[in-house]
């Protein structure tokens, strides 16, 4: 993939008319598979997490809705 000539390789297709992407980020959020997950977090503070099946198509994982505007993300390990 060059600079110019740019793939689309995956599209949301959003049923947020108000609301915009905030935050993106990648990694291995359900700690179970190591595949790399995406969590996007919109303005309208909903997050939702995306994982993706052996032929590399999304499905939506996790949605929760915060009723605040999303400001950061970060991705961590938590353990005993």
């Amino acid at each position: 993939m060059q600079r110019d000539n740019p793939v689309l390789i995956w599209n949301i297709e959003s049923q947020k008319s108000d609301s915009a992407i905030s935050h993106i980020i990648a990694g291995n959020l359900n700690g179970i598979d190591g595949s790399t997950d995406i969590m996007i977090a919109w303005d309208d503070g909903s997050v939702e997490i995306y994982n993706f099946d052996s032929e590399n198509k999304p499905s939506l994982w996790y949605q929760i809705n915060f009723q605040e505007s999303i400001t950061g993300l970060g991705i961590g390990k938590i353990s005993n």
